[in-house]
């Protein structure tokens, strides 16, 4: 098992998403928004409202100051939601920023960036607010008389599992164990 704690973030994410579970865990929530109903997916509303060759550009905003994870998705999902959408990174994962921060502009045709808008806020939302919450933890814990280090559980949201423990280190937290079959935790249930 490798040293997970070891490794940057960028070398983290690798590893993480190396077994698929976080590309198949974006195909899910891509067939969960445009082909609920088990057809060719599609984001009707879009469709009906906006020419399919009109451009569009939009700018994903801070809301509030944080820490930011969930970056290094989102190629991942423009790649699964709107491939023709050019995208520039404006933060990187692990940073703190202040809100109204730009931290990426997309540019592409404007029915593929609203097909991939909720996804990404989601995502980038979720494991940014765990690793700002991380942060503060981190932060309270070297302040102490003991110094202490924060580490994550398995306690997760299903299927979200890498993302959340990448999220954590985002926010200076340390990884404990990825699942069940890579440390030894005997634990009163065992008992």
């Amino acid at each position: 098992m490798k040293d997970l704690n070891a490794m940057d973030l960028e070398a983290l994410y690798a590893e993480l998403t190396r077994t698929g579970l976080v590309r198949r865990l974006l195909q899910i929530a891509r067939d969960e928004d445009l082909a609920s109903a088990g057809g060719e997916p599609m984001d009707i509303t879009s469709r009906s409202c906006i020419a399919e060759s009109a451009p569009g550009q939009a700018a994903v905003v801070a809301r509030a100051p944080g820490v930011i994870a969930g970056m290094r998705t989102v190629p991942t999902v423009l790649q699964m939601f709107a491939p023709d959408v050019d995208y520039s990174g404006r933060a990187a994962d692990g940073r703190p920023v202040a809100a109204g921060t730009v931290l990426a502009l997309l540019a592409g045709p404007l029915q593929q960036i609203l097909a991939a808008e909720r996804t990404l806020l989601n995502l980038l939302g979720r494991l940014s607010g765990i690793a700002t919450l991380t942060a503060r933890f981190v932060e309270a814990a070297a302040s102490g008389a003991v110094k202490a280090k924060v580490f994550d559980t398995r306690k997760t949201t299903p299927g979200l599992r890498m993302l959340e423990k990448y999220a954590v280190r985002c926010g200076g937290g340390m990884s404990h164990r990825l699942g069940l079959d890579d440390a030894v935790l005997i634990k009163d249930n065992h008992l």
